[in-house]
């Protein structure tokens, strides 16, 4: 589900990516080439304040195990109507420890488990400018990047991170929200990410051929797909293909099938129609009520006639990715949010499962 910023708790802000280079582990597991659905407003948007997560041992990647750590890095929130950021600078100290802690509270010291060390800072960081995504890219690029001073290596066991803001005024921007994963209740369901930044066409809108979820609640099993195409050229031709998440032989990118777009999913047809008068297209496909396909990860993306492209003349929306029941996360994450300067006790309850996707690069 993507739900705007103002109907966001505490500035948590429901919210797309290359490839990760070589030496990154990503937190949670599977985000590598996922965007989150959320935006946060720590460690970037409040100048003063505390981020406090916890992965438990089972939600922590074993990749992560041994890895000599040198910097954590922060993504820019993937929401499609994400603006430019400007340049920014930061305070910023990052703590770390393996653990076998697996709950947190409202107590900001009483969370820091025995063994906290740390790596950065406090540090002023300078954050430049950037631009959203394209739509090409799965999620929002660098956002923060905090290089250690000295490497960490973790254990084969749960991680902890607190990464504290202590600039010496109080101030919030109104941009430089941070990437992240949000599930209502903290219950692994279905969920839906948007794969890129809009479409890719002859068209000028912002966002040409932008593939949106309609429903509150994604579906699961026996329910129904539903989507809205929008800024697609009126009156033509559109095709919404879909295709299993991974599927080699139908790899996600640039190639022979629209040259000059992304193709995100190209497998199998789901559906056909005509866009609208005001090129919108309401698409609603049944899924069968079928245990086995509980955990199915399942991309869509809709193609509309547009000659102006070249051959094959196929503009481009976003792709969709479904999760259809569960991510199928193992264990818990959990993370508190406290402003101010030395903060003590947060004003919310932990939050499970709705955490900052944490890259971590390491040597």
């Amino acid at each position: 589900m993507i739900v705007s910023r103002s109907l966001s708790l505490l500035g948590v802000a429901l919210c797309c990516i290359p490839a990760p280079a070589q030496g990154e582990v990503v937190l949670p597991e599977g985000f590598q080439e996922r965007p989150g659905n959320a935006g946060l407003s720590m460690p970037a948007r409040w100048s003063q304040g505390v981020l406090q997560v916890l992965f438990e041992a089972r939600a922590t990647p074993k990749a992560l195990a041994g890895k000599s750590l040198n910097a954590l890095v922060f993504r820019r929130c993937s929401l499609p109507d994400e603006p430019p950021y400007p340049a920014l600078t930061r305070t910023v100290t990052v703590r770390l420890t393996s653990t076998d802690w697996a709950a947190l509270g409202q107590d900001v010291r009483a969370n820091q488990p025995p063994g906290l060390t740390t790596v950065a800072g406090p540090v002023s960081l300078a954050l430049p400018a950037t631009q959203p995504h394209g739509p090409g890219a799965a999620h929002g690029g660098d956002l923060l990047v905090i290089p250690f001073a000295q490497p960490y290596v973790p254990t084969n066991a749960g991680l902890f991170v607190q990464a504290t803001t202590s600039d010496p005024v109080a101030a919030v921007s109104p941009d430089h929200w941070a990437d992240a994963l949000y599930l209502p209740g903290g219950v692994d369901r279905s969920l839906v990410l948007a794969l890129g930044r809009g479409g890719c066409g002859s068209g000028s809108a912002p966002l040409p051929m932008l593939l949106a979820a309609t429903d509150a609640t994604p579906p699961g099993n026996g329910g129904n797909l539903r989507a809205r195409l929008s800024a697609a050229a009126a009156d033509r031709p559109v095709w919404a293909f879909a295709q299993v998440e991974g599927d080699p032989r139908f790899p996600a990118g640039v190639g022979p099938v629209v040259p000059a777009c992304r193709v995100w999913a190209f497998a199998w047809l789901a559906a056909a129609g005509r866009t609208g008068a005001t090129g919108t297209w309401a698409l609603d496909l049944p899924l069968p009520a079928n245990a086995n396909l509980s955990g199915l990860r399942v991309v869509l993306q809709a193609f509309v006639s547009d000659p102006a492209m070249g051959a094959p003349g196929l503009a481009t929306s976003n792709g969709l990715l479904f999760f259809l029941d569960r991510l199928g996360l193992q264990g818990s994450a959990q993370m508190v949010l406290a402003p101010g300067a030395n903060p003590t006790i947060s004003p919310w309850p932990p939050w499970t499962w709705t955490v900052p996707i944490l890259v971590f690069r390491h040597s």
